[in-house]
């Protein structure tokens, strides 16, 4: 099937998209699952007596990473809170995040457990996996976050 447009026509149209990306992208943090640390290994307790007096063997070392995406605050998604006074639901917006991010940031994602995503000073968590979106020889990656409470 033949393209409406040329491959170098793509190829010229590639560093603008990349940056748009760029023009529009922000900050968001990717909080993931902490490090354990274990300080001593060597305990002096015994097992069945009063260890509660036991200094912590181990330490937690949070890690995080920024990346850059471009974000969209969604209005798409509704939850029932309570039903009315005439029985009808009552709808509220919930609504969703949608972010766009790298290859580098979504290998950051898919590798171990996120935690939290934090955007605008808020708190967000995944909904969705990965999707891919191409656009001629640019791939981003797209997520749905919903508001952590």
């Amino acid at each position: 099937m033949p393209s409406l447009l040329t491959e170098v026509e793509k190829n010229n149209l590639t560093p603008l998209l990349e940056d748009l990306f760029d023009t529009f992208a922000r900050d968001i943090i990717v909080h993931k699952e902490p490090k354990k640390i274990v300080i001593n290994s060597s305990t002096n307790s015994l097992a069945g007596y009063d260890d509660s007096s036991n200094e912590n063997n181990f330490t937690y070392i949070p890690e995080n990473k920024t990346f850059k995406a471009k974000v969209k605050y969604e209005n798409a998604q509704d939850i029932e809170a309570s039903k009315t006074l005439e029985g009808f639901p009552n709808l509220l917006n919930q609504g969703l995040v949608k972010i766009k991010v790298r290859k580098d940031a979504k290998d950051y994602i898919s590798d171990g457990k996120v935690e939290r995503i934090e955007i605008d000073g808020k708190s967000f968590n995944l909904v969705t996996d990965s999707a891919v979106k191409k656009f001629f020889n640019v791939t981003f990656y797209v997520y749905f976050l919903k508001e952590t409470k």
